[in-house]
């Protein structure tokens, strides 16, 4: 079986949205004595009977919707389903069983847990079961809300959509994607209008930027510094010959000074300023790639250096005080000036031009007003990185606001729950400083971060407008229960592997979209498939009614 889940699964999501919530509850606590799931183990699961009880005691403890699910009557379902599992006897697959009546109770169990979970709003939530099949096999069956649906829902792939807009962007103001997983840049047509599109939330991971906060300051304080005095010390007290002392103490302490000197040298100096002013502004131009070209390219290679100090005869004859020499200057470098780092890190920049034209051709010109209007295609987009809230979507915030709300289970009551609690928007410094026009594309397969974003984005006002079809509905939170009451993510009783979000979530209007999705405020007739076989095979001539829409929209703002 297939299944569709979105990721949204990052903790960060915590830092981000959470909000110290007031102790409550909806109904008394439970007072009977009720076994945390985590401790359930294969020897409490002997049958088909025992599976449905532990599947029914999780999700009884766990899951976050029972009170906006009032249709689903937990209750009721065990009541019902409890005689249904208690007569399919093969779990234990004795051989006084046949494999067609294995295979046949396996196929009931399916049909079971289907007609239980499909009800299931919560878009993220999945459950993967292991049921026999036969005297030796198991087999894994993946349930989720929503999977008796048969409507078929038609959406334009990521890798279409790059094809069919690539010949529609200024390419000297293009952001390409460095595995065509991105796409920015002005329309051709329409050179006012700013297109951006990614297929999933990775850009905190694949193109953001980032520095430490120092580099190369020869710290002598540090026990990883490496001195003349320590060099010179190690080897009186291990060599004899004075010739190859003294050639060993200068080749040494001239490897030791060649790097320092570096590190000293306006090259590297210029650098580590340019890095200082766009960890300031974020600014990626030509004088920031260049400082950055010419530091890598005069800075010693450890490991080339260390080789051809290796080979001097001197050092071949002492092993033991080159492997310690070896181990020293590394930890000098390492430790004690960041050396290594400050390299890596930018390589990271001049090694991928994608992250340079993101900065150069999307961030830069967006903090300085140059984009006015902007079309964020988010179709197709599942989520990805909670982190991304921080990394993207805030430089489109431009007040504070409430974008949703968000609860969590108060303890294992199916009802009992903590107050709703406020998500909030925050400028910050990375955002644009006044409004623009910003109209955000949506369809059925945008979830999880892309709903968030778009909750984030409809907070800040009028002049954020979506377009499109309804979203996934996949706006509930995931994180680590250990810390909450609600969700779970992990095996229970070796046979149940569970994918349940530890929050339930509400738009800003107290409404809950979880399996229904936003509603655009324009929204479109459903996509077709001779619309994506057109798209596929006509892409520079192929009308896509959507980003027409959107286009439309911006051109009359």
């Amino acid at each position: 079986m297939k299944t569709k889940k979105y990721n949204w699964t990052l903790r960060h999501f915590f830092l981000l949205f959470l909000v110290l919530f007031i102790s409550g509850s909806c109904v008394e606590d439970v007072t009977e004595s009720t076994k945390e799931p985590t401790r359930y183990t294969a020897s409490d699961i002997k049958s088909y009977s025992d599976l449905f009880d532990v599947f029914w005691n999780t999700m009884n403890q766990k899951y976050n919707y029972f009170y906006e699910q009032s249709s689903l009557n937990w209750e009721a379902i065990y009541k019902e389903y409890t005689p249904k599992f208690k007569e399919l006897k093969t779990f234990n697959r004795d051989k006084q069983y046949t494999k067609a009546e294995i295979s046949d109770d396996c196929n009931k169990a399916i049909e079971y847990f289907t007609e239980i979970i499909d009800p299931i709003i919560d878009r993220h939530f999945y459950v993967k079961i292991s049921l026999p099949v036969s005297h030796s096999y198991f087999k894994s069956a993946i349930f989720y809300g929503g999977m008796k649906s048969k409507d078929k829902i038609y959406a334009y792939p990521f890798d279409l959509k790059y094809e069919y807009m690539k010949s529609k962007i200024q390419p000297d103001t293009g952001v390409f994607g460095h595995k065509n997983d991105m796409l920015g840049g002005f329309l051709s047509d329409n050179p006012d209008i700013y297109y951006f599109g990614f297929k999933s939330f990775t850009i905190s991971n694949d193109y953001i930027v980032s520095f430490g906060d120092e580099y190369l300051v020869i710290d002598d304080k540090s026990p990883y510094y490496l001195t003349g005095k320590e060099i010179r010390d190690t080897i009186e007290a291990k060599i004899k010959d004075p010739a190859v002392k003294s050639v060993l103490i200068e080749k040494s302490i001239e490897y030791i000074d060649k790097f320092n000197s570096f590190m000293m040298s306006e090259i590297a100096q210029d650098a580590i300023k340019k890095i200082e002013n766009f960890k300031q502004s974020e600014t990626i131009d030509e004088s920031f790639v260049e400082a950055l070209l010419k530091a890598k390219k005069n800075a010693p290679n450890i490991n080339l250096e260390l080789l051809q100090l290796s080979g001097l005869e001197e050092f071949k004859l002492n092993p033991n005080y080159t492997k310690w020499f070896k181990q020293r200057s590394t930890e000098h470098l390492q430790l004690a000036c960041e050396y290594t780092v400050f390299l890596s890190d930018i390589d990271n920049v001049i090694n991928n031009q994608y992250k340079i034209d993101f900065y150069k051709n999307f961030l830069v010109p967006l903090k300085n007003g140059d984009i006015k209007k902007i079309i964020l295609d988010l179709r197709g987009n599942g989520g990805g990185m909670v982190l991304d809230a921080r990394t993207f979507t805030d430089r489109f915030i431009t007040k504070d606001a409430i974008f949703g709300y968000q609860r969590f289970k108060e303890d294992n009551n199916p009802f009992s729950y903590t107050p709703w609690t406020p998500c909030m928007t925050k400028p910050t410094d990375i955002g644009i400083k006044k409004e623009i026009p910003v109209v955000i594309l949506l369809d059925k397969n945008s979830a999880s971060m892309s709903e968030i974003s778009t909750l984030m984005l409809k907070s800040q006002g009028k002049h954020v407008t979506v377009v499109g079809h309804y979203s996934a509905g996949a706006t509930a939170g995931l994180g680590d229960s250990d810390q909450f009451n609600g969700g779970l993510r992990g095996k229970v009783g070796d046979y149940l592997e569970f994918y349940m979000p530890l929050l339930a979530m509400q738009d800003a209007t107290h409404t809950v979209i979880e399996g229904i999705g936003i509603k655009p405020d324009f929204l479109m007739e459903p996509l077709t498939e001779e619309e994506i076989y057109e798209m596929a095979l006509s892409p520079y001539t192929h009308i896509d009614r959507t980003l027409k829409q959107a286009v439309e929209i911006l051109t009359n703002n």
